[in-house]
């Protein structure tokens, strides 16, 4: 946390009591409390090192919040956390990322070999390059394309290329889940429904369009019907005929005449 950021803004942590597990129906308890309780397991190896993290009050206080580890001392809104992820799951543009480095992002992860289960965390959720994958036990995103991190007490983060939609969720009150805290997850399903909703709306436009007429033919139409003359058919007698030899043969028959310029009908005798 920058020196400079004054501590009215910044929300006060409330840590998770253990009896909050208790009540509930939290699966991810059992495990927390194996790493929590068994100083030479990954997790509390991992998570619990510094030593100032066994106490989460501690990261209320200014002293400890203000050392730079990337891994714990993060701080921002769900904004800002969408943001960061924003930029990957659009392609990179701003911040110059080379389609290679996301192609390596959006790779699908690779299993351990006996199990899925992480070894630090003690449940199902695949890494790739250090930020969690979707899984059985951790669906997020569309497909395995999409990536992030989900934090201690609740808060998570992810991008989701595919459909190019970014999420980001924090909390100030922890809870007891390593991940689907209840109150994340209902905002990321809340999500994707408004996502199919759009694209179900799209996709009937699309259709009512194909089904639509072309631009302007019922117009043509109309005009056709009234505005402009009926064509008169031709006979067969008529054929193609020049309208001016039609008109002499006409008058010819009528015993009018023939073409008076040449006085036609003046050599009769």
């Amino acid at each position: 946390l920058p020196a400079h950021i004054p501590q009215h803004r910044v929300a006060h942590l409330i840590p998770f009591m253990p009896t909050e597990a208790l009540r509930g129906s939290n699966s991810d308890f059992s495990s927390i409390m194996k790493g929590i309780l068994n100083p030479f397991s990954y997790f509390y190896k991992s998570l619990l090192n510094p030593p100032h993290a066994l106490n989460l009050n501690n990261f209320n206080k200014r002293k400890y919040v203000e050392i730079p580890n990337g891994s714990a001392h993060g701080f921002g809104n769900a904004r800002s956390v969408a943001q960061i992820y924003n930029e990957f799951a659009t392609g990179g543009k701003n911040l110059h990322i080379r389609p290679e480095t996301l192609a390596l992002l959006e790779a699908a992860p690779v299993h351990p070999k006996h199990g899925k289960r992480d070894m630090v965390l003690n449940v199902d959720i695949p890494f790739l390059l250090g930020f969690a994958k979707p899984s059985e036990y951790q669906n997020f995103g569309i497909n395995y394309r999409s990536y992030g991190s989900f934090g201690a007490g609740g808060s998570g983060g992810f991008a989701d290329p595919e459909k190019q939609v970014a999420f980001g969720y924090v909390m100030n009150k922890m809870g007891t889940y390593i991940a689907n805290d209840p109150r994340e997850l209902a905002l990321r399903n809340a999500t994707y429904d408004c996502i199919l909703d759009i694209e179900l709306k799209k996709q009937r436009k699309k259709e009512e369009a194909a089904r639509a007429p072309p631009d302007g033919a019922q117009g043509l139409q109309a005009v056709g019907r009234r505005g402009l003359p009926a064509r008169r058919e031709r006979t067969s007698a008529e054929g193609d005929v020049p309208a001016r030899a039609r008109r002499v043969a006409a008058r010819h028959a009528r015993g009018g005449g023939g073409d008076r310029r040449r006085g036609a009908g003046q050599h009769h005798r």
